[in-house]
């Protein structure tokens, strides 16, 4: 996750970016709270859409995914990949299998290599970079929505009250893609905040 803090840095950099509004889904939104430790004055803002500081349950902590999840999620995927695209790409988006969302998130999945995917898939699911939260200065506002398989409102909360300076926002839309399955709901928030 710090590799890739580091090349959004060196982005901004070769693009010559002063300072920036940093929108980041997923993992992408930890990636950007790493990117403001390495460089704060690069960003003024730090939107995270369905963001995960750990996706695992840890203790106390509820992440969503207990290690028994993440073993069947690794198992399905490393036995059937297309079959594993099409039930994830269902329980992700929250819709049905033939809902125009899915098929564009599946076909996303498919167009990676399987390999490269359930590495992407591993390093996600076992990032944890809650201890790392109080280092970010940048203010943050965290979109969530109200049902997400990956990401669960316990751990939005915990982004907010770690994230000094920042605002939680649950979105009244369902599944872990709403720029994608819920535009309308996605842009109205980015736009209360930006």
């Amino acid at each position: 996750m710090d590799a890739y803090a580091c090349d959004v840095v060196a982005v901004l950099d070769a693009l010559r970016v002063g300072s920036c509004v940093r929108v980041g889904h997923s993992v992408a939104g930890m990636v950007a709270a790493l990117a403001s430790i390495q460089a704060p004055s690069l960003f003024r803002k730090l939107v995270m859409l369905g963001a995960s500081a750990c996706y695992r349950n840890v203790g106390d902590y509820r992440g969503g995914f207990d290690p028994a999840d993440i073993d069947r999620l690794i198992d399905s995927a490393t036995h059937d990949y297309m079959q594993w695209t099409a039930s994830f790409g269902q329980t992700v988006v929250s819709r049905p299998a033939q809902d125009p969302t899915v098929c564009e998130f599946v076909a996303t999945l498919r167009a990676m290599r399987p390999d490269m995917a359930l590495s992407l898939l591993l390093t996600i699911l076992h990032s944890d970079v809650r201890s790392r939260l109080a280092d970010v200065k940048v203010p943050a506002v965290i979109l969530q929505t109200r049902q997400d398989a990956a990401v669960t409102c316990k751990a939005a909360e915990f982004l907010r009250d770690h994230l000094t300076g920042s605002a939680l926002e649950i979105l009244d839309a369902s599944g872990h893609l709403p720029h994608m399955s819920a535009p309308e709901t996605a842009i109205a928030a980015l736009d209360r905040f930006l």
